[in-house]
């Protein structure tokens, strides 16, 4: 009980007298502060560069406990300028600071590769920036125009799971404020080099895969680039089945039942798409060539046909294929036609040939006739005149009897006017007949009478 007393008087004596020596230091019951804004107060050294100075030849630690949940540390400055309220520094440089407006709010800087200069190592913590109340382990908001994170760097987006198990949650996922018409966007691009950008979307769900929404929620944004690769190696794919050309009639039956149309889509106007769209109506589409989308991030119960143009492309082929057979047999076709026609040509151009010379044998046969023999009836002899023009080559007479028997012919040789005599004791009494027969062509006919 002594040696306490003695102590606490020993400490009161020391603070006493530095308040005699230097006027600094007083106290008030539990408390001890400075009576001088310039005092400093320094632990280890005399010289204290600094309100609160530790100085030790070993590690230096500085532990704050408090029993009460609702005790704090705060560091403030009174002014919006100047250095910062609190600085890390090794071998006096500085390497971490928090400050006000005049300087970095908070920086942090590691001269040592592969260390952390700064963790939270709690599962159960959040960090906020831009807010006091963190809903994620890392919350971000943008409170200026200023952007909202940026990273110059690799970035690492891992989720951890356990072995044999997929997790089941996004490993990032972008959202926006659905209370609002704008939905969020990404821009992803490789800097200076040959490689891209690799997208996996989910499978098995309506409007799965990488979906581009529009201003209105909707997925019909236009995507520009220079060419896209449908994936299409056979060593990728089952169950192939090889379309055959007796096929071709069933799918350009596919084809001819789709519904071409122009059209604007509901969320444009005149103004904003001048010149309508040239499509088709996914409804007229086979099945095969049908795809199912979201009509909107905020309504995912709802969805919107689609047109799948890795289908459409094949289902085209198909068709041009298809035409092509089609004008394979019809080029055989025309061949054939062809040379009947050119066979036609022929027989035809021989029958203008022969119907010349028919035109021109009938004009001469025109100008060829008989007489009427004189006299007759006759029982001597009876004379024949007759006509030929000169275009004549063979011509006789050809007398028959009554029954149509030849009884003789007689060969005219001398063109224009002729005549030849019949003598009566070369016929029997009876009636015949006599013809001018030009080229083996009946010309003329007429009756003659034997009465001897």
């Amino acid at each position: 009980m002594l040696k306490k007393i003695s102590t606490i008087g020993l400490a009161c004596l020391c603070i006493v007298s530095a308040q005699n020596a230097n006027a600094q230091w007083s106290t008030a019951g539990a408390n001890i502060y400075a009576t001088n804004p310039a005092a400093n107060l320094s632990i280890g050294t005399s010289l204290a560069p600094a309100n609160l100075y530790v100085e030790k030849s070993g590690a230096v630690s500085l532990g704050i406990k408090s029993l009460s949940a609702s005790a704090t540390m705060f560091m403030d400055k009174g002014v919006q300028s100047g250095n910062a309220a609190f600085a890390y520094k090794n071998l006096g440089t500085t390497y971490w600071n928090s400050g006000m407006l005049g300087g970095l709010k908070f920086s942090i800087r590691n001269v040592v590769a592969n260390t952390f200069p700064f963790a939270i190592d709690n599962a159960t913590d959040n960090v906020g920036i831009g807010t006091l109340a963190p809903a994620a382990t890392l919350h971000v908001i943008q409170n200026t125009a200023l952007l909202g994170a940026r990273i110059d760097g690799n970035v690492l987006i891992k989720k951890e799971k356990t072995v044999g198990s997929v997790p089941t949650d996004n490993h990032l996922s972008i959202d926006g404020i659905t209370a609002l018409t704008y939905y969020p966007s990404i821009v992803m691009w490789a800097n200076a080099t040959a490689g891209g950008c690799g997208l996996f979307g989910t499978t098995g769900v309506t409007g799965g895969g990488l979906n581009v929404g529009d201003e209105t929620g909707g997925p019909f944004a236009p995507v520009n680039a220079s060419a896209f690769n449908v994936s299409s190696d056979a060593r990728m794919k089952k169950e192939i089945v090889t379309i055959s050309s007796g096929n071709y009639d069933n799918y350009m039956a596919y084809i001819r039942t789709i519904q071409s149309a122009t059209f604007r889509y509901n969320s444009e106007t005149e103004t904003s798409r001048p010149v309508p769209h040239i499509g088709v109506i996914a409804q007229t589409l086979p099945k095969e060539c049908q795809a199912v989308i979201s009509a909107s991030p905020s309504m995912p119960g709802e969805t919107r046909l689609a047109l799948s143009l890795a289908d459409m492309s094949g289902l085209l082929l198909v068709g041009v294929k298809s035409l092509d057979e089609t004008q394979t047999k019809t080029s055989a076709i025309v061949a054939t036609q062809q040379e009947e026609i050119a066979a036609l040509k022929s027989t035809v151009q021989k029958l203008e040939l022969q119907l010349q010379q028919n035109n021109t044998q009938r004009a001469s046969l025109n100008s060829s006739y008989l007489d009427q023999n004189s006299p007759n009836p006759f029982n001597q002899s009876t004379t024949i005149r007759y006509q030929l023009a000169e275009e004549v080559a063979n011509a006789e007479i050809v007398i028959r009897d009554i029954k149509g028997n030849l009884i003789k012919s007689l060969n005219l040789t001398n063109k224009g006017r002729g005549q030849v005599i019949i003598n009566a004791n070369e016929l029997s009494r009876g009636t015949y007949t006599y013809t001018l027969e030009i080229n083996g062509m009946s010309i003329d006919t007429k009756l003659m009478v034997v009465t001897k």
